[in-house]
């Protein structure tokens, strides 16, 4: 998997997923190179989240091809959707992270909707962001 730092919020928080864990933290881009509050796994994630209040880089590693699907979302986009079809909502942090140094206690959790061609709603995006 390869992270596109330059598509990163140049701080923030990184949620990385790994086939044995979970890695929650702060991270800040130094001379092109992500700077971790925590140590990280050797084996590779198999999805990685990065954001800060106005910006989400997100890559996730497909099973059956290895591929990747990757994504930068931005509350910018957000300004230029129909505001009813984006809902947010606050999530609480498991308290094992938010105990940790600049963890918040919640997230904010931007959904964004649509209409299908049948009229059914559904989601099409969400992207995770400071509160």
């Amino acid at each position: 998997m390869n992270i596109s730092i330059e598509k990163l919020p140049p701080k923030g928080l990184m949620l990385l997923y790994f086939r044995t864990g979970l890695v929650f933290a702060r991270y800040e881009i130094k001379n092109g190179q992500i700077i971790s509050t925590e140590e990280l796994p050797k084996e590779p994630p198999i999805e990685c989240h990065f954001f800060d209040n106005d910006k989400e880089y997100r890559i996730i590693k497909r099973e059956s091809d290895d591929s990747c699907i990757e994504s930068t979302l931005s509350a910018e986009e957000e300004k230029r959707m129909n505001p009813d079809l984006i809902y947010t909502e606050y999530q609480l942090i498991k308290e094992e992270y938010a105990k940790k140094d600049g963890i918040p206690e919640r997230l904010l959790v931007v959904s964004r909707y649509r209409y299908t061609d049948d009229d059914i709603l559904e989601l099409a995006d969400y992207r995770i962001s400071l509160p």
